[in-house]
């Protein structure tokens, strides 16, 4: 958005209406919807074709194992139970495959 939208105003509803109301991790269910209000179907069809399958692939298993670890914690409370929760290093992997993803999703997005 930053690199085609001038108007301060709608790079203030991107920030706002779009990416501030995101709340999950999916792909599919939170991720696409934000790049279709941003950039339109017909491009996000477009970057899709063009993505590294591979690290596509990673980056939807990734943030979906992500999502069914929180949901697994935040809608589930034993008393006295200490809940199980991943060490920082698996966490700083997953975050290097998400971060691999979303490099790859911005740099075929600049090329449109």
């Amino acid at each position: 958005a930053r690199k085609y939208l001038k108007n301060t105003e709608n790079l203030e509803i991107v920030k706002s209406e779009i990416i501030k109301r995101t709340y999950g991790f999916e792909y599919i269910t939170h991720f696409r919807p934000m790049l279709m209000k941003t950039i339109g179907i017909v491009n996000v069809e477009k970057v899709e074709k063009r993505f590294d399958q591979y690290k596509f692939d990673q980056l939807t298993l990734v943030l979906k194992n992500l999502k069914l670890c929180r949901d697994k914690e935040a809608h589930t409370h034993i008393r006295w139970t200490t809940p199980r929760i991943d060490s920082p290093s698996v966490n700083f992997d997953r975050f290097k495959i998400v971060y691999a993803g979303l490099k790859d999703i911005e740099k075929v997005t600049r090329t449109l």
